[in-house]
C-alpha cells in the first residue's frame, strides 16, 4: 500500500484491516481518524468496485461508532475531500461542543497541534482494539 507523503506526515498509523488502513490525525485538538482503502491507485470513491466500496464504507461506519463510543462526542463528522491530497481517504472526526472552531469545520483553523509523548496512546489503543476484535 502506497500512502501519499502528506498523509504520512500528518498522521500516526493505528492498524490495517483487510479493507482499510486506520490512522490518527496528529492534531490533539480533535480525535480525528483517517481511513484509506487498501487498494492501490484509488483517487475517488467511485474508483472502488461495488464490493470494495461496501467494505470500505463498513469500516468508515465502524470508525464512526468507535469514535462516538470512545470519546463520548456530540457529533461525528465524516468527509471525503480530494482537493489537496488526490488519494481516497475518509476523515472521521469526533466533535464536542466548545472544541476549537465549534461548530465550524476543523479545516483551516489555526496550525495543527501535534500530540506529544503518550498523549495519543489511549485513543489509538481503543481504536485498534475495536477494529481488531470484530
Amino acid at each position: 500500500m502506497i500512502i501519499d507523503p502528506r498523509i504520512l506526515a500528518d498522521t500516526l498509523e493505528i492498524c490495517t484491516t483487510g479493507n482499510a488502513q486506520i490512522r490518527l490525525m496528529n492534531d490533539i485538538r480533535w480525535p480525528w481518524l483517517i481511513l484509506l482503502p487498501v487498494q492501490a491507485d484509488i483517487q475517488e470513491l467511485h474508483d472502488l468496485t461495488s464490493e470494495q466500496r461496501k467494505l470500505f464504507m463498513t469500516e468508515v461506519n465502524r470508525a464512526s461508532r468507535v469514535m462516538k463510543e470512545t470519546t463520548g462526542c456530540l457529533s461525528v463528522n465524516i468527509a471525503m475531500l480530494g482537493n489537496v491530497v488526490p488519494q481516497l481517504h475518509c476523515h472521521v472526526v469526533a466533535r464536542h461542543e466548545g472544541d476549537p472552531n465549534w461548530p465550524g469545520p476543523v479545516w483551516g483553523h489555526e496550525a495543527p497541534r501535534a500530540y506529544t509523548g503518550q498523549a495519543p496512546v489511549a485513543l489509538m489503543d481503543a481504536v485498534r482494539s475495536a477494529f481488531t476484535r470484530e
